[in-house]
């Protein structure tokens, strides 16, 4: 359906408006897809896995798909690579309380900081 096939206001209002809403959802699904699969790359540093986690965040905000920030620890634990996996069992330790992005991103920036 093209806007400028349309004879009525009505007509051409529900072309846009279909045309649009459509790219938005695959927008939607498209940036949710990529925040939800993303995993750290191998030439990567913490920091930067991290900032790229935020702004993939920030992206889905923009379309009004904010990200809880449970769900964004989620991600961000799931997407370190193997050799952070022991620090899973060190946050089990944390199973009473909350965990929030600032003390699970600290740990694991801290472990990176070890390697060095």
């Amino acid at each position: 359906m093209v806007v400028h096939q349309e004879s009525t206001t009505r007509g051409m209002w529900e072309a846009f408006a279909k045309r649009h809403l459509d790219k938005r959802l695959m927008n939607r699904l498209f940036l949710m897809r990529r925040f939800f699969t993303t995993q750290m790359n191998f030439n990567e540093t913490m920091e930067q896995h991290m900032n790229k986690l935020n702004v993939m965040a920030e992206e889905l905000e923009t379309i009004q798909a904010k990200v809880p920030l449970e769900v964004k620890v989620m991600v961000f634990l799931l997407s370190s690579p193997n050799s952070y996996k022991f620090l899973f069992m060190l946050l089990e330790f944390y199973k009473s309380m909350k965990l929030t992005w600032e003390d699970v991103t600290t740990k694991f920036l801290n472990k990176e900081l070890m390697k060095i």
